[in-house]
């Protein structure tokens, strides 16, 4: 191991190794300083928000991690949490990682369309990350489906979506500059698909359907999604700039 590499492995949290560079790049993470802190971030955010609504979870909890990625997330809540963690994603590379690090967790790779192999109602907390920024309204639909087969009544769930915060941020950056935030407010929802990964499966392995970049309302989520869960709370900015949904089953 390199001089570099030794003092960023000790400098990381428990339970948070190293991944291979093209995992990182597939979640966003520019570096591995960058994975850490926005896993330690986000899982922050969580246990707080699991602490507002009055949900944490206990020993005899199921959670799960919807979209884990390479465990930027399930990683440190991991050590901050005492329930069964499951986790699921597309990308096999990322749960194969998981599963050759930890044996505290339950990772799976799953397809990209429902259904999941888990029973019906069998969560009591389901949290995701930058999922549902990337699906068509008839995707996001079919998962909120899924998502209410597979959790208990009275299970709370945590899913990030890029609104008004994460479209500011990308105006500052001088992208996703097609519309206004005010365009999206009118419109509520707006999708532009990626065919980057019909030309190189490479980019993003696992995604074998229409993928691309979502933006939400707030005002449209409530509107729309109530129609498959209550709708308990939109945070705006939460996670990384996106908004944090809150709902019940």
């Amino acid at each position: 191991m390199s001089e570099t590499s030794a003092q960023s492995a000790s400098a990381a949290p428990k339970g948070m190794p190293r991944p291979p560079e093209e995992n990182l790049k597939r979640i966003g993470a520019l570096t591995y300083e960058n994975y850490v802190k926005a896993g330690e971030q986000a899982a922050t955010a969580f246990i707080d928000a699991f602490t507002k609504y009055s949900c944490r979870p206990t020993a005899d909890s199921n959670v799960l991690d919807f979209g884990c990625g390479v465990g930027r997330v399930c990683f440190p809540l991991m050590e901050r949490l005492d329930c069964r963690l499951f986790c699921c994603d597309v990308d096999r590379s990322a749960i194969n990682f998981i599963a050759a690090n930890t044996k505290n967790l339950f990772p799976l790779t799953t397809n990209y369309d429902p259904p999941l192999p888990f029973a019906d109602h069998f969560f009591d907390i389901v949290y995701s990350v930058s999922v549902w920024t990337h699906l068509p309204a008839p995707a996001e639909a079919a998962w909120l489906t899924e998502m209410k087969r597979i959790t208990k009544p009275g299970a709370m769930l945590f899913i990030t979506t890029a609104g008004h915060p994460t479209l500011e941020a990308h105006h500052g950056r001088g992208i996703d500059t097609s519309f206004t935030s005010d365009e999206l407010k009118k419109r509520g929802f707006v999708f532009n698909e990626n065919k980057l990964h019909k030309k190189d499966p490479g980019l993003w392995p696992g995604v074998t359907d229409v993928y691309g970049l979502a933006r939400h309302d707030p005002d449209y989520v409530r509107r729309t999604w109530s129609k498959f869960m209550q709708v308990v709370d939109v945070l705006p900015g939460t996670i990384g700039k996106q908004d944090l949904v809150v709902l019940r089953h």
